[in-house]
């Protein structure tokens, strides 16, 4: 005699496990993503911030001229405050190198053009960034006639 076959009829045990486990790697697969860009935004804010404290700083030392530029100096580094005088979580340095100081420029005349250097710190995911930027600075009146 011939076996019939039983006919299949709705949805066994192991297709409703086999679709949890898609289901569930295809989420996981999404939240990771998220996680990574939520991650990444905040990283680049973060550098966004720093950088732009970095600017304002070299444009608050570019403003008050060279004379006045060594009240500025901060080698050892202190945190940047904010509107209010709080702490920010950001940190800053700033350094002055007179261009007599540099290589190769030791033969030319002290104080007329000066290198500030300031650098902004900032925790990112456990680390330590920073963002540097400098400049130079003149003296508007150095006595040369043209």
């Amino acid at each position: 005699m011939k076996k019939k076959l039983k006919e299949e009829k709705g949805i066994t045990g192991i297709d409703i496990i086999v679709s949890v486990i898609i289901i569930t790697m295809f989420v996981a697969l999404i939240a990771i993503i998220f996680a990574n860009i939520t991650s990444n935004s905040q990283g680049i804010n973060r550098k966004t911030e720093a950088t732009h404290k970095a600017i304002s700083l070299i444009e608050e030392i570019k403003n008050a001229g060279i004379e006045n530029v060594d009240k500025f100096i901060d080698a050892e580094g202190s945190s940047i405050l904010d509107e209010e005088k709080n702490p920010t979580p950001y940190t800053k340095k700033v350094t002055v190198i007179d261009y007599t100081e540099m290589e190769g420029n030791e033969d030319k005349i002290p104080g007329i053009v000066k290198k500030v250097t300031v650098e902004v710190s900032y925790q990112n995911g456990g680390k330590t960034e920073k963002v540097e930027l400098s400049t130079l600075l003149t003296a508007k009146e150095i006595g040369y006639e043209n």
